[in-house]
């Protein structure tokens, strides 16, 4: 077996050699035509695309973009000295209109566009709350300001508290991406207010706009990372091996894979993420380790002989078989994230990553040999005094490992104790501001959108089941109020729920739901067909959501959050209807909810309890009876909320007005309805669906999914990589003994993570993997090296494991310093998770080929009996 395959791999190295032109030149046109498909690469960095449309995570959220025709919205800010003057306002409404025309557009809200519902004398009035002609005159405009500045659903959302600011909310199509709609309206309302309105500030907000200065950090990345890493790779070399060919080989090698696999990845249509920046720095980090090896035998070789045949067979036959193996080995690594993950963007980036590596281990065992055949023999002078003096050292060092192994054994086990203690306070945050440094202009323009709007992340609510049942109608607005308190009250729903009340408020003369369905349905006559209506409700009515805008909270905030709005979902899916006039407590707490969830909104704080309190006043000091005749009749329950609305101002809020009489009114409809839901797990089915999802809910998700795949992605690549070394090696506790080094190196990620509180997200998630697979090289080739000194050396495990060290070992910790610094390179990304990506990789790269010639050595010689009768 060994005899034939030494002769394969003599013919094939005969065949390099002898056809070493024929081979650069078809390498090089391969190279070339690859290479030509980087400029098919495309950016995108839209979270949503992350993910497949048939995972768990995203699925209702492809779903809802598909039904109602929405993608994550942009907003606007505008920043002015008075919204409502009419230049501000003809601004509005010229942009507005504007913005409608940019293809890929949907929707565009604003205070001059949106379509108020009022109930008036003559009947239902459906329009914008401006005419085609912005009034003129001062007063008319006032008596609009008045109306808009008093209702919560624009004071807060499209106009700020203090009347200064407006916002412009614009939804594309789901078949378009939302960030390139977003740099077409970025483009036009920038260029546009610099031509006629330079005193007025625009704020680019939303996660669309957030998207776009992801792909400004991409493309401003690459440029820089990619030839700097190269250059750091060629100094590394050079400070290592001091002589052209190391210097330049291997890195020419892995410089034409990476073009290669980025080439391939514009074939296929892969496209790039935020993660992808790290594709061609990897590649060229790992990729040229298998040129430094190989380097390093040919010079090695070199001392032995002149011969430049027998010096290149000698050094390929060498390193072939742990070329292979560790090829392979970090092929495994990405692979266990393939598998692992269900994350598209990973799977992507492993994938991309996997064909680089392949593509460095077939140019390194082709186009180098082939290159070394061609050119001259490198003189001996490579071998300098600098070098001896290196190997003499790290022969030094290994003789004081040897002598010294329980000290080490103690240090490792002490140093592995303390890294455990830290990494359980490892934490997963995927926020996507977190991705920009403190003062960059996304989280500064963020920040100040939510000061004033409350919110630019998406929420949905989603029900699916009928729009005209009155019980789901109330059983939402139950769900949608808990929501609010959960989210800290300052945001509020966009949902058919408010849009049926007003509406109901021209027949009944009181703004509440409805009590019956043939009630709702006639309301669908004055909204049928209606755009703002077809955002919340499916065209056959069996589907609807409730939309917030949120701040950015952090992980444990949004989670605990979300945690909560999820059970009330839960504990509201299944309900029974209270009859109001016998049992007043479910009334009395969603009422006293929806004022205290308003009134956080405008500014007052006022404890729950104390609302609560004075809400429960108003019903029992009706009486029982006065109270059914009162929910008998529309009537009576309008005067009664009147009378009450005025209750509240005077006993809650002193008489002040920040919250109008309409508002006050809704709050307390509860009290009016006929039956109100409360949650039993015995009581009926309310809808047939209902959940959760948005851009908010994705953080959240991605959070759980990466502490959930980075355990399954571990163990994935430990088991391959052991499955491939016990081959290798033939011996399963060889297998087994080498990862040890690995796992130590693993440990000690998770440390420096929990020590210097990085945060898991679904960049650092792929670290553990990537280490795996490539730590594994620096065993692989110690042991490749160790055991050829063992059986053709016929030199004891104690001279072996000097010799390895002194010899393989330069080559492995030159590896780990060009690596490692390649990774390092990382740290001047501007996007933040990459920064800890690439100093995790470098702490990584070191600890590893530490722990080779040091931790892995000294348990070979411990079981180094059971193991050289197996090799043997």
């Amino acid at each position: 077996m060994r005899k034939a395959l030494n002769q394969g791999l003599k013919s094939y190295l005969d065949f390099i050699i002898k056809n070493a032109f024929a081979v650069i030149i078809a390498v090089l046109l391969f190279v070339i035509a690859a290479g030509i498909g980087i400029s098919k690469l495309s950016i995108d960095s839209d979270m949503l695309h992350w993910f497949d449309r048939k995972s768990d995570i995203a699925k209702l959220q492809y779903e809802i973009n598909d039904t109602f025709k929405v993608n994550d919205p942009t907003i606007i800010m505008l920043e002015t000295d008075g919204i409502f003057k009419v230049e501000n306002l003809e601004l509005i409404r010229n942009l507005s209109m504007k913005i409608k025309e940019i293809p890929g557009v949907n929707e565009v809200l604003s205070i001059t566009e949106i379509e108020d519902v009022q109930s008036t004398a003559e009947g239902v009035n459906i329009g914008k709350l401006f005419p085609r002609d912005i009034p003129r005159d001062q007063k008319s405009i006032d008596k609009v300001k008045d109306y808009v500045m008093s209702l919560e659903k624009y004071n807060g959302s499209l106009v700020s508290a203090d009347g200064k600011s407006a916002a412009i909310i614009v939804k594309g199509f789901p078949e378009v991406k939302s960030d390139t709609i977003a740099k077409k309206i970025k483009t036009f309302v920038s260029q546009y207010l610099k031509v006629n309105r330079k005193d007025v500030k625009p704020y680019f907000s939303g996660i669309p706009s957030v998207m776009n200065s992801v792909t400004d950090i991409i493309v401003r990345d690459i440029g820089f990372l990619v030839p700097l890493v190269a250059f750091v790779i060629l100094l590394a070399h050079f400070v290592s091996f001091r002589h052209p060919y190391g210097t330049f080989f291997s890195l020419v090698t892995v410089a034409m894979a990476t073009v290669a696999a980025m080439g391939i990845m514009g074939y296929i249509g892969l496209p790039l993420t935020p993660l992808g920046i790290a594709i061609p720095v990897i590649v060229m980090a790992i990729g040229n380790a298998y040129g430094i090896y190989v380097i390093s035998a040919y010079h090695e070789e070199g001392q032995l002989t002149n011969d430049k045949k027998t010096v290149i067979f000698n050094a390929s036959k060498r390193l072939l078989v742990p070329i292979i193996m560790s090829g392979l080995t970090v092929f495994a690594g990405f692979a266990s994230l393939i598998t692992a993950s269900g994350l598209k963007a990973i799977i992507d980036f492993a994938v991309i990553n996997s064909i680089g590596v392949i593509l460095s281990f077939i140019f390194t065992i082709s186009f180098l040999p082939a290159l070394l055949a061609v050119l001259p023999m490198a003189k001996r002078r490579f071998k300098s005094q600098e070098a001896e003096k290196e190997s003499k050292i790290l022969h030094n060092f290994a003789v004081w490992v040897e002598k010294n192994r329980l000290l080490v054994l103690g240090f490792v086990i002490l140093f592995s104790a303390v890294n455990i203690y830290f990494a359980a306070k490892i934490k997963t945050d995927s926020d996507y501001m977190k991705y920009f440094k403190e003062g960059s202009e996304p989280r500064i323009v963020t920040a100040k959108v939510t000061e004033v709007f409350q919110g630019t992340g998406e929420f949905l609510l989603y029900f699916k089941g009928d729009a005209s049942d009155p019980r789901e109608l109330k059983t939402i607005s139950v769900i949608e109020e808990q929501a609010r308190y959960y989210a800290g009250s300052k945001s509020r729903a966009s949902s058919i729920v408010e849009m049926i009340a007003t509406l109901n408020a021209n027949m009944t003369e009181v703004k509440r739901l409805p009590e019956t369905s043939m009630e709702i349905n006639n309301l669908w006559f004055f909204i049928e067909g209606n755009e703002q209506i077809s955002r919340m409700v499916s065209r056959n009515k069996n589907e609807m959501i409730s939309t917030f805008l949120l701040p950015f909270f952090n992980s444990d905030g949004r989670s605990l959050m979300l945690k909560n709005i999820e059970n009330s979902i839960k504990t509201n899916s299944k309900v029974r209807f209270v009859n109001n006039a016998e049992n007043h407590t479910p009334a009395i707490s969603l009422s006293s909810l929806m004022l205290y969830n308003r009134f956080i909104r405008r500014g007052i704080q006022l404890p729950l309890e104390k609302i609560q309190a004075t809400v429960s006043n108003l019903v029992f000091q009706t009486g029982n009876e006065e109270y059914k005749n009162i929910l008998s009749s529309y009537s009576r329950q309008k005067d009664w909320l009147k009378n009450s609305a005025s209750a509240v101002r005077q006993e809650l809020l002193k008489g002040e007005g920040r919250l109008s009489d309409e508002d006050l009114i809704y709050s307390l409809s509860p009290l009016v309805w006929s039956e109100v839901p409360t949650p039993d797990s015995a009581g009926a089915a309310i809808f047939e669906k209902s959940n959760m999802s948005g851009i908010v809910k994705l953080f959240t998700d991605l959070d759980k999914i990466v502490m959930e795949n980075q355990i399954t992605s571990i163990l994935t690549a430990v088991v391959i990589v052991v499955l491939i070394i016990a081959l290798m090696f033939r011996s399963w506790l060889t297998g087994l003994l080498s990862i040890i080094a690995v796992v130590f190196t693993v440990i000690v990620n998770f440390g420096f993570i929990g020590m210097t509180g990085i945060k898991l997200n679904f960049v650092t998630v792929t670290v553990a993997s990537i280490t795996i697979g490539t730590g594994i090289d620096y065993t692989i080739q110690y042991m490749a090296r160790y055991y050829h000194e063992i059986n053709s050396s016929r030199l004891s495990p104690k001279e072996a494991f000097i010799k390895t060290v002194a010899t393989t070992g330069r080559a492995i910790l030159t590896n780990a310093l060009a690596v490692g610094c390649g990774f390092l390179v990382l740290v001047l990304s501007s996007i933040m998770p990459l920064r800890d990506f690439g100093l995790q990789m470098f702490v990584t790269m070191f600890t590893s080929s530490f722990a080779t010639i040091t931790l892995m050595p000294i348990v070979l010689l411990y079981f180094a009996k059971r193991i050289h009768l197996k090799i043997n």
